[in-house]
């Protein structure tokens, strides 16, 4: 007569039949359902762990372990989280590509990184300017006809 192994699931405590799926994690013995309810694969480096132990990464659309999510950082622009290779430095911290390229200009003076909000055009020299690097260039002696100050009309 042949033996059976008799195995229990360590989650639900059902009987694992000869034949069936099992799964190991951890020296302990899952059913597939409770494998596939209580574990995930991290997307980045492939190790399997509790899925309450892992982070869900939002624009990604998947889970990785504690490790591989220090890779990770948020976006101080609009909060998503991106890999910190895919991240730009402003001046208001780091920045996912999407906010560098739609949200942000360079400051031709200085070079930083500044949301355009706060980014100045000078039509004279066809620069931006950060406001810092706008206030601290000299004052030009003739202004073009759309030159205004603090956004008040002026008329000469």
């Amino acid at each position: 007569m042949e033996e059976k192994t008799i195995r229990t699931c360590a989650e639900c405590g059902c009987v694992i039949e000869d034949g069936d799926d099992f799964y190991e994690f951890d020296g302990k013995i899952f059913c597939e359902d409770c494998n596939d309810d209580l574990f995930e694969i991290c997307e980045d480096c492939g190790c399997k762990q509790y899925r309450d132990d892992m982070y869900w990464i939002e624009g990604y659309d998947h889970y990785v372990c504690e490790d591989c999510y220090d890779d990770y950082e948020e976006c101080a622009n609009c909060g998503t989280m991106e890999r910190r290779n895919n991240m730009y430095s402003s001046v208001d911290g780091t920045i996912c590509e999407y906010c560098a390229d739609y949200n942000y200009s360079i400051c031709d003076e200085c070079g930083e990184r500044v949301h355009n909000d706060c980014i100045h055009y000078d039509e004279d020299d066809d620069m931006y300017y950060c406001d810092e690097c706008y206030e601290e260039r000299p004052e030009k002696a003739i202004h073009s006809y759309h030159h205004s100050h603090n956004n008040e009309l002026i008329f000469f």
